[in-house]
């Protein structure tokens, strides 16, 4: 997955896709949709608003 330095992408691996062909810098897989609201809040830290 190819994507601009200023990208980042959260990518549930939940699916049929295996977590090891999502990963990739400035990439976060989980596979707990639970997590994502504690993700979302530490991007918006790191990064400012999303």
């Amino acid at each position: 997955m190819e994507r601009t330095p200023a990208e980042l992408a959260i990518l549930d691996c939940g699916g049929l896709t295996p977590a090891s062909r999502l990963e990739g810098q400035g990439t976060v897989v989980f596979d707990d949709m639970r997590r994502l609201p504690g993700l979302l809040a530490a991007v918006r830290g790191e990064h400012g608003a999303i």
